[in-house]
Formats: structure tokens, C-alpha cells, sequence
């Protein structure tokens, strides 16, 4: 065969793969269907490692020993059908007013198109040729998702102009400080933070939610709506949480980034967990400075947290100085199985 021919063959595989795609996406109706009519859960872990680890056999089996692969491919295609499960689940509520003061940047524009598929109206600052107190004053939901040291100037701007059935909420790293200043609105409010940055699709990822006034269920119906997986939290809470979550893992990262830097190792002399704590280190730094410094300053529990790890570190140190290799074989296995 020449080369023409071969290519037409990969076309016509291309046409027969898509055409199955089509048709495993139409069968998640039925199953949406049964899923609502016997109460089952969206998401069923264990029927997905199954499938995951069935495929890679098979695959194995046809000549083609890819495990990696077969995961990343089978994880998006079970992504896709749970979105398309949900959607068939999704019930179109009273269509809603949705304010996105700072919503131009990539987070508030992500929801504003998801928020629109659900059939709202979505106005954006500056967008819709509006200022942040007209949108303040036509929002049934208003949110602001600007810069974290911006958001009580904002907040301050528009909590006047709320109407009185209109939710308030936020997209911050931070709670307790935002929610201190929302206690001044006439109106309902609740915090808010998604626990992800730059993503293509905001299925499964997790959004936490704390109670600030008032009813927020319909909101947190919606974020469901659209694939998030809502955990909702005191504001205290998700602080101390975000102070290990956030503020921890950066701080590690940082430290380690900046020995690496007085240190001449190649990258190409590097095991896998090494390569792969460069690649989430390097995911760190491509974010902006100004943006980690926030959140690492910003949060009133991160320098507790700063201060334990340091111990932990000492604590280690002075393990391997010791040379008891019972003693460090000890505290590896338990934390071990503290992460268990």
C-alpha cells in the first residue's frame, strides 16, 4: 500500500472510533435515566477503576502494553460522560440574574459560560458596558472574583446597592475577612472558593461554600448543576484548612525551589518522583508572584503553619544526624499511615 491508501485506512479507523463515541454518549440518557429513578449517585468510583483497569488489560492483550494511556484516554472519556449525564439530570429552575464583578479574567469567564448553558443571564463588568454598581444592582446572584487584596474594596463598593433578595458571595482563598465585611449588606450572603485555577472543564472539581445569611441552596443546586463538588464549611474552617492546603504546599515548594536554585543538578539526572515534584513545583511558578504572595500573607493562620513545618523539618533533621535508622524507618512508617 502506499501512503495515501494507509492514511485512508487511519481515516476510516477515525470515522468508526468517532462514530462509537457517539454512541456510547447517547446510551448515558439511559443511564442518567436509571441513575435518577433508583437514586444512585453520579459518580461511581469503583465501576470506574474497573473499567480503567479492564481496558488497560484488553489493550495489553491486542499488543499494546500503554497503561498510561488507556488511563488518560478512558479519564476523559468518563469525564465527558458524566457531564453529559449530568446535564441530562440538570432541571431548568427560574432563569436568574448573575452579576460577575472581575468576571472578564479566566476564572469568572469559565463560570459565566456555564452559568449561561443553565439558561441565566450573566452580565460581566465591563462586558455588558456596566459599572460594578449596576451590576450590584440588577444581580439575583452577585459575585466578585477579583485580586484577593481588592475584594474589600469591592465588596465595600457594592453592598449598597444590593437589592434585598439579591445572594452576595465571592470567589477568595480567604473567608473570615470577606465575610466580616458582607455582614454589612441588607441581603443574603455566602463565601466562596473554587479549590482549582486554570482547569478546561469544571467537572468534578471541588468548590467549598461557607454559610454566611440567609439561604444559599439554590446556589450551591447550581455549582452542582455544572459538575462541582460543593463542600460547604465554617469560614474559620476553610481558613485553617487553606493555611496547609495553600499556604503549606507553596511555602514547601518555594523552600525547595530556592535550595534547587544554589545547586547545579541536571534535570535529565532525575527519577520519576523527582520529575514529577519538579513538574507541580513548576506548575507553582507559573503562576503569578504577586497571586501566591497573597494568599500566603493574607491567610492569618499561615505563619503558625510556616513555623510547625519548620519543626518537622528540624524533627527529621535531626533523626538522620543521629544515624538511627529505627528512628527514621519509624517515622516513615507512621506517616505512612497517617496518609492512609
Amino acid at each position: 500500500m502506499d501512503l495515501h491508501q494507509i492514511r485512508k485506512q487511519i481515516d476510516n479507523i477515525d470515522d468508526s472510533i468517532l462514530e462509537l463515541f457517539a454512541k456510547r454518549f447517547d446510551l448515558c440518557k439511559e443511564i442518567s435515566s436509571y441513575k435518577e429513578k433508583n437514586n444512585l449517585s453520579l459518580k461511581d468510583n469503583n465501576r470506574e477503576l474497573e473499567i480503567i483497569k479492564e481496558r488497560t488489560t484488553k489493550f495489553s492483550e491486542l499488543g499494546h502494553n500503554e497503561p498510561e494511556f488507556v488511563e488518560d484516554i478512558f479519564t476523559l472519556i468518563l469525564d465527558k460522560s458524566r457531564q453529559k449525564i449530568r446535564y441530562c439530570q440538570h432541571k431548568e429552575g427560574e432563569p436568574k440574574i448573575i452579576s460577575i464583578i472581575g468576571g472578564r479574567g479566566k476564572m469568572g469567564s469559565l463560570f459565566a459560560e456555564e452559568f449561561r448553558k443553565r439558561g441565566h443571564t450573566v452580565l460581566v463588568s465591563n462586558e455588558e458596558k456596566t459599572n460594578s454598581i449596576e451590576l450590584a444592582q440588577k444581580g439575583n446572584l452577585v459575585i466578585v472574583t477579583v485580586p484577593i487584596h481588592k475584594v474589600g474594596e469591592v465588596l465595600k463598593e457594592v453592598i449598597p446597592h444590593l437589592k434585598e433578595d439579591a445572594l452576595l458571595t465571592d470567589f477568595t482563598s480567604i473567608k473570615e475577612e470577606p465575610l466580616e465585611i458582607m455582614k454589612n449588606s441588607g441581603s443574603s450572603f455566602v463565601g466562596g472558593h473554587p479549590l482549582f485555577g486554570q482547569v478546561k472543564s469544571l467537572d468534578d472539581k471541588n468548590f467549598i461554600l461557607t454559610p454566611g445569611r440567609g439561604s444559599f441552596s439554590w446556589y450551591q443546586e447550581l455549582l452542582q448543576s455544572i459538575g462541582l463538588n460543593v463542600i460547604v464549611m465554617p469560614a474559620q474552617e476553610h481558613d485553617k484548612a487553606m493555611a496547609v492546603v495553600q499556604c503549606l504546599t507553596h511555602f514547601s515548594n518555594m523552600a525547595f525551589a530556592n535550595l534547587l536554585k544554589k545547586m547545579e543538578i541536571k534535570e535529565n539526572i532525575s527519577t520519576p518522583a523527582y520529575k514529577s515534584r519538579l513538574k507541580k513545583i513548576k506548575r507553582m511558578f507559573s503562576q503569578d508572584a504577586s497571586l501566591i504572595s497573597e494568599i500566603q500573607f493574607r491567610n492569618k493562620f499561615s505563619e503558625k503553619m510556616a513555623a510547625d513545618y519548620l519543626q518537622s523539618v528540624t524533627e527529621l533533621q535531626q533523626i538522620v544526624s543521629s544515624g538511627s535508622k529505627d528512628k527514621f524507618e519509624s517515622l516513615f512508617n507512621e506517616a505512612k499511615e497517617a496518609l492512609k
